[in-house]
């Protein structure tokens, strides 16, 4: 039975990745992907993989930001993943502005593009957009949803192809030496301590 330094459970994006990293960055380790399904059958086939930058947290803006310009590179070096520049817009009643104003702040300083957005100027750019839901249903205002003041317009936000980036990662992972198996249950694990 042959034997692995690593072997990773889930062969979507996450496990790909992990084993693409893991391996470029430890040539000589043995790693192992194995999957119930097909690379990307779980999860990942179900995901809309959007990036966005638009975090406060400097750990969260290090990784989308890492994440945003890898998925670039690959795009620009003429691996086809599907990028589609996208802007995520968040809406806001005033008390979530409230709340979010420091956020909001920190993203300011550290140069991510948002833009804020006043409910007239909304209103503009969405016509079809419902700024109070009390106007379209009686739920809305026994729920006490207030109504949208705001909106905040994330600018560096992108789509890719779930599949595509799949590809790309267990292509790579082949290429460095790492083995990817289709069809494999995992039933049960035991942990050894050396």
């Amino acid at each position: 039975m042959k034997s692995y330094d690593v072997l990773i459970v889930g062969a979507g994006i996450l496990g790909l990745s992990t084993a693409y990293h893991l391996q470029r960055e430890n040539p000589s380790m043995a790693i192992a992907v194995i999957d119930k399904g097909t690379p990307g059958s779980g999860n990942t086939s179900r995901s809309v993989t959007m990036l966005r930058d638009t975090f406060a947290s400097d750990v969260s803006i290090a990784l989308a930001g890492s994440s945003i310009g890898f998925y670039k590179g690959l795009q620009e070096g003429g691996t086809d993943i599907g990028p589609e520049n996208m802007m995520y817009l968040w809406l806001f009643n005033d008390s979530q502005y409230a709340k979010n104003r420091s956020a909001l702040e920190v993203m300011h300083a550290k140069g991510i593009q948002i833009e804020e957005i006043a409910a007239d100027e909304l209103q503009r750019k969405v016509p079809s957009l419902c700024l109070d839901p009390t106007r379209i249903s009686d739920d809305a205002a026994t729920m006490g949803l207030p109504p949208i003041t705001c909106g905040i317009l994330g600018k560096n936000c992108y789509s890719v192809d779930p599949l595509r980036i799949v590809d790309y990662y267990r292509s790579a992972f082949i290429k460095l030496g790492g083995e990817v198996y289709s069809n494999v249950f995992m039933e049960d694990f035991l942990v050894v301590s050396y």
